[in-house]
C-alpha cells in the first residue's frame, strides 16, 4: 500500500483548512444582522404579557381565523360573539410565545418558503398563520409554519424580516375559535335537586324525584327500576356540564324535549333540546322559587336574619348572573350528555343494558 509524500501531506492539508475556513465564513454570512441564534422569537412581549389585550391568528388570503380580545379583564372570543373565552389557555399561550427561542437560521430565499410553510399569507395557498398581538406598545408578528421532520420546532418568520428561523419548541397556536372557549356552563350538584321533570313532543314524559337511595320515576313502585340508576344520571344533568359550541339563538327552533329541573334550594333549570343536523342544541333559562327558598333556609338552620339575608342574596346572584349567561344563547352538546338527556322513560327505567 503506497503512503502519501510529506508535499502530498501538506497540499492535502491545506485544502482541509481552506473548506473549513470557506464554511465558517459561508455559516457567518447566512446569519441575518441583528438578530442571533438562541436569542427570544419575540423579545419585546416577556415584559409586556400581562399587558396583551389583543390575540388575532390570520390564515391564507389574511383571513381572519380567530380574534380574542381582552375586556374589562375578561379574555372574549369575537368569533363566538364575545363568549368567554378559556383564560388558562390564554395565558398558556402568551407564555409560551414569550419563552420560545430561535435555534437556527434557515432560509431567507422566498422561493424556499412554501417548502417550510413561511410564504407570506396574502397568498391564497399559504399554509402557514400569523399570530399579532397587540397590547402597551407596537404588535408583535409571528409567521408559523411547518413542524420540523426531526425536532421539536417550527419554522418561523419575525414581523418582515425575510429570514426564516427554526424554533426551540412547538408553537402549538389553534386555528379553530371553538378550542379558544371556556367551555364550562353550569355545575348544579345532584344533591341540590329534588326533582325533575320531562316533557317530550312525542308525548312520552315523565318525572323523576329522590325516593329510599336514587331518583326514581314517579308513579311506579321502587321495585320496578331493580338496580337501575339511570335516574340519576338524568338527574345530575347539570352537574359539571360543559358544551362543545355556542351560538345566537332567535328562540324559533321548537323543541323536541324539555326539562325542568328543579332544586332543593329553590332554583330551578329550565332545559330546551332540539336536533339540527343530527347534532343536540339546547338553551336554558332560570327562576328562583322565593317559597321553596325560604322552606330550604329553614331546613339547613339558617334562621338568623342576617344569615338568611346572605344567603338569600347570593343565589339571587347566581340566577341573575346565570340568566345573563344564558340569554340569547344555544349550545351544542357533547354527545354523552345528549344521550342522558333524551334517554326515555323506559331506558331510565331499565338502565344501562
Amino acid at each position: 500500500m503506497s503512503t502519501m509524500s510529506p508535499r502530498q501531506l501538506l497540499l492535502l492539508g491545506g485544502l482541509a483548512v481552506g473548506l473549513i475556513a470557506g464554511a465558517l465564513y459561508w455559516s457567518r454570512s447566512e446569519q441575518p444582522i441583528g438578530i442571533e441564534a438562541k436569542s427570544h422569537v419575540l423579545p419585546g412581549l416577556a415584559p409586556r404579557q400581562e399587558r396583551i389585550d389583543s390575540i388575532r391568528v390570520l390564515g391564507a388570503g389574511n383571513a381572519p381565523l380567530v380574534s380574542l380580545k381582552k375586556r374589562a379583564g375578561v379574555w372574549r372570543v369575537l368569533e363566538r360573539n364575545s363568549w368567554p373565552a378559556d383564560a388558562g389557555k390564554v395565558s398558556q399561550t402568551l407564555f409560551l410565545l414569550a419563552q420560545a427561542r430561535l435555534l437556527e437560521a434557515k432560509t431567507a430565499n422566498p422561493a424556499q418558503f412554501p417548502k417550510i410553510g413561511v410564504e407570506a399569507l396574502s397568498d391564497r395557498g399559504a399554509q402557514g398563520m400569523e399570530i399579532w398581538l397587540d397590547g402597551d406598545g407596537a404588535p408583535l408578528r409571528l409567521l408559523i409554519g411547518h413542524i420540523h421532520v426531526n425536532r421539536d420546532g417550527n419554522y418561523v418568520r419575525v414581523g418582515d424580516a425575510a429570514q426564516s428561523w427554526l424554533t426551540d419548541r412547538l408553537l402549538d397556536i389553534s386555528r379553530d375559535p371553538v378550542e379558544w372557549l371556556d367551555h364550562h356552563l353550569i355545575d348544579r350538584p345532584l344533591a341540590r335537586i329534588s326533582q325533575v321533570q320531562i316533557d317530550s313532543a312525542d308525548g312520552n314524559g315523565y318525572a323523576l324525584a329522590f325516593r329510599d337511595d336514587r331518583f326514581r320515576l314517579v308513579g311506579i313502585p321502587s321495585g320496578a327500576m331493580r338496580d337501575s340508576h339511570a335516574g340519576d344520571a338524568m338527574a345530575g344533568f347539570l352537574e359539571q356540564l360543559d358544551f362543545d359550541d355556542v351560538a345566537d339563538d332567535d328562540g324559533k327552533a321548537a323543541a323536541e324535549r324539555t326539562a325542568r329541573f328543579d332544586g332543593v334550594d329553590g332554583v330551578s333549570i329550565d332545559v330546551a333540546a332540539w336536533r339540527d343536523q343530527g347534532k343536540v342544541w339546547i338553551r336554558l333559562g332560570t327562576g328562583l322559587d322565593e317559597v321553596r327558598l325560604d322552606r330550604w333556609l329553614n331546613e339547613t338552620g339558617k334562621t338568623q336574619p342576617q344569615q338568611r339575608a346572605e344567603a338569600t342574596k347570593k343565589l339571587r346572584e347566581q340566577v341573575d348572573a346565570w340568566r345573563q349567561r344564558f340569554a340569547g344563547k344555544r349550545f351544542l352538546l357533547p354527545a354523552f350528555k345528549a344521550a342522558i338527556l333524551l334517554m326515555s322513560r323506559d331506558q331510565v327505567l331499565k338502565g344501562a343494558e
